[in-house]
């Protein structure tokens, strides 16, 4: 929410929210009289971005009535605290498919589209490198974050 209101100050008009479980009408208005722009043009929309057959459809819907997709901010998160003997696949994959497949989903399928993009800003966290107890998993997803950004700006 913060952050699609600090890109309305400062001068976007479309925003497309992604969100698993969608926002709903009420969660628009909610953001629109929030940020107090008249001109704003905003979306939450369900999609798992760690399924590429989600992007490639939201993308394909964007572009239909949308302006070109300038840039993108992937925040996703999932959070479950597990040590790392204990975690099971499932621990593992529900934390981090949602950053790793995310990132490389939505870069994969815009690079397809051949957006000529302004930025591509993922929010990483300290736990990749710092760790954190209980969050093997999480601090693996920022991990793959920062190596995915080092990725984008080599190529």
């Amino acid at each position: 929410r913060s952050m699609a209101k600090y890109m309305a100050e400062h001068g976007a008009h479309n925003i497309v929210l992604l969100s698993r479980s969608g926002g709903g009408k009420e969660m628009v208005e909610q953001l629109e009289k929030e940020i107090g722009c008249p001109d704003l043009n905003i979306r939450v929309t369900k999609c798992d971005a760690s399924d590429e057959r989600q992007v490639r459809e939201l993308v394909k819907d964007c572009a239909r009535d949308m302006p070109s997709i300038c840039g993108v901010i992937h925040a996703a998160m999932v959070l479950r605290d597990v040590l790392l003997e204990s975690m099971s696949f499932t621990d593992f994959s529900q934390v981090i498919q949602p950053k790793f497949a995310g990132a490389w989903n939505v870069h994969n399928v815009l690079s397809d589209t051949g957006a000529n993009l302004d930025y591509f800003v993922v929010l990483s966290s300290a736990a990749g490198i710092l760790g954190s107890r209980g969050q093997g998993a999480y601090a693996a997803a920022n991990t793959f974050l920062d190596s995915f950004v080092q990725y984008r700006v080599r190529n």
